[in-house]
């Protein structure tokens, strides 16, 4: 499987619609009744860290917020119908901290694709107030939105668009690995020191869970789904609106458990990338073209 983006200028329809800071306690996975469940719950402060590059900590020391420097939590997956595992979806989650001219509102994007069908489901949001979302050292949160938290062995991701929910667990699989230059990736301006990032996936995270259809007509029908799930942690002081910091980025997934990540700069002539073996040993990947389709 190969998943890619293109990342352009920021784009969103403003959503001021939340009113409450969950924070659960107890519970390892959350099911569509949670979200309800959770409103009225204690506020939860934002856990802030100070960015380091060269000197970064380890995977779960990184896991919150930086400050006055954009950051995301990035998920993209397959997943098949657990009674008919030919049928294929795909899926996004995205939760988004950019820093804009010292302003940094917080973003949220799902994404769900039915191969069979061909259909595709998109849903963005974003929110200027910071009052009723949080990020601290293990739970990002987007109000009623979105849920992604990370556990010793696992991640639970809840996600809640009109059309769809998903509850998943993400096993954290062969583990986590840096890329680029022990973690910190140019962006796309080697002369440019504040040109950078930070980056860390969890390449190869087995994945159980359910996606609920919301129907027009109010019924929901459940589907038990099992897959595979790509995770992306990146944060850094790089121009977000900049044209010569928009990348290409591409995950590809093989059937015998390798994985290979490419990063690529249209404007620029640097290119990284990172290969992960079946046994969970990680090489970086430099020596490679691509070409973009007319």
């Amino acid at each position: 499987m190969l998943s890619g983006q293109s990342v352009g200028p920021l784009a969103a329809i403003v959503d001021t619609s939340a009113d409450c800071i969950p924070d659960p306690a107890g519970d390892r996975f959350h099911y569509p009744s949670a979200f309800d469940k959770l409103k009225g719950l204690r506020k939860v402060k934002h856990v802030m860290l100070p960015y380091r590059q060269e000197d970064h900590g380890d995977f779960d020391a990184e896991w919150s917020p930086h400050k006055k420097v954009s950051g995301w939590w990035y998920i993209t997956g397959t997943l098949s119908d657990q009674l008919a595992p030919e049928h294929l979806y795909s899926y996004q989650f995205t939760f988004i901290r950019p820093r804009i001219y010292g302003i940094t509102p917080y973003l949220l994007q799902l994404a769900l694709t039915d191969f069979q069908t061909g259909k595709h489901w998109f849903t963005q949001k974003v929110n200027a107030r910071h009052g009723n979302i949080f990020a601290n050292q293990s739970v990002v949160n987007y109000a009623s939105f979105g849920r992604l938290e990370q556990q010793k062995e696992a991640m639970t991701l809840t996600a809640k668009a009109d059309e769809f929910e998903l509850e998943l667990e993400l096993s954290k699989g062969k583990g986590a690995f840096w890329h680029g230059d022990n973690g910190v990736l140019v962006m796309g301006s080697p002369e440019d020191p504040r040109q950078r990032t930070v980056h860390y996936s969890y390449t190869n995270m087995p994945t159980t869970g359910q996606v609920t259809w919301n129907e027009p007509s109010g019924k929901k029908s459940v589907l038990k789904v099992s897959g595979q799930s790509w995770f992306d942690r990146q944060w850094g002081p790089y121009r977000v609106i900049h044209p010569g910091s928009h990348w290409e980025w591409f995950s590809l997934r093989f059937s015998d458990a390798e994985e290979v990540m490419l990063f690529a700069f249209p404007q620029h002539p640097y290119l990284d990338g990172t290969y992960v073996d079946q046994a969970g040993n990680g090489r970086r990947v430099r020596d490679y073209t691509y070409t973009p389709k007319e």
